[in-house]
């Protein structure tokens, strides 16, 4: 399985232009962090280090034996072996 390069399948969404327009946005799956308050409070740091943490290992389960992967996961070098 090939990587999908989101940038250039919905270059429209990834691309700044000069006038305001309203566009439709596909769905996606994502991981967010939901709160309020400064950037630099702990408790921002401590969502961010936690979406990292969980964003890192959702991407290095292709490495993982034995696990069975979601249906259309991919990893962004293409690279879809197992060791």
């Amino acid at each position: 399985m090939l990587a999908k390069d989101l940038k250039k399948e919905y270059k429209s969404l990834f691309t700044a232009t000069e006038k305001i327009d309203l566009i439709d946005v596909p769905d996606f799956k994502y991981l967010l962090v939901e709160g309020e308050g400064h950037p630099s409070e702990s408790s921002f740091k401590e969502a961010v280090e936690s979406l990292y943490r969980l964003a890192y290992t959702i991407k290095m389960l292709y490495l993982a034996k034995n696990v069975i992967l979601p249906e259309g996961f991919y990893n962004e070098s293409g690279d879809v072996s197992r060791f």
